[in-house]
Order: structure tokens, then sequence, then C-alpha cells
């Protein structure tokens, strides 16, 4: 999967945030959306959230049953 291109406004999204807040936090919505190419696999999605920061160039938190994930700058 190619995060930068599936996800090109979330990934600018994720960066505006962060220079204006420090962190961004995406809720169910975007999580659906970052999962949409990938089944009810667990350890899947943890790696599609993985490259999507990877992509955004920042830290990821997110929840046990990934429901939200908060970027935050690399430190």
């Amino acid at each position: 999967m190619k995060p930068q291109r599936l996800f090109a406004d979330l990934i600018s999204r994720v960066r505006q945030s962060i220079q204006t807040h420090g962190y961004c936090i995406f809720g169910p919505e975007e999580m659906e959306r970052l999962f949409s190419q990938v089944r009810a696999n667990h350890s899947a999605k943890i790696k599609v959230l993985c490259d999507f920061a990877d992509a955004c160039g920042v830290e990821l938190e997110t929840t046990a049953h990934l429901t939200s994930a908060r970027f935050l700058i690399k430190k």
C-alpha cells in the first residue's frame, strides 16, 4: 500500500495540525478510512497505521482496539 497516494489529504491534515497544535487526533471515521484496504487482521491494521505515520514523518499513539490514533512530532 502506498499511503502517500491513497491518503494525501489525510497526510496533509496531520502535518497542518501538528504545525498548529503539536498533535493530530483521528477518530473512528478517519480510522475506518485508513483501514478500508485491510480486512479484520489486527496486525495488518497496525502496519497500515505505522506506514501512515512514517509517511507523515510523525510518531503514533493508538488505542488497543485501534478506534482512534494520535500523531505527534517525532522526538
